[in-house]
């Protein structure tokens, strides 16, 4: 079973034994600013402003790429529920 977790600001629990996905494309949601690509001040920016960009993510053996995920010890989970019993 696929499940879609955005982890920006979040907490995603993940069963043991799973496997993740990073998945890296533009931000295009209403909880984000949008960013046009001029290099000015993107609040003041709007779509007329807007340039095409192009991301490059380089991942070989000359410039290898690392993701880190913070993983909380069992007790910190069981501490965390119990607090929010309280």
């Amino acid at each position: 079973m696929c499940r879609a977790c955005v982890l920006s600001h979040r907490r995603c629990r993940v069963a043991k034994g799973s496997r993740l996905r990073l998945v890296i494309g533009p931000v295009n949601t209403v909880t984000m600013e949008k960013n046009y690509n001029t290099g000015g001040m993107v609040a003041a920016e709007s779509g007329k402003d807007a340039r095409k960009a192009t991301v490059t993510l380089y991942h070989d053996e000359t410039r290898p790429s690392a993701l880190y995920v913070p993983i909380a010890a069992a007790s910190s989970v069981e501490e965390a529920k119990e607090k929010r019993r309280k």
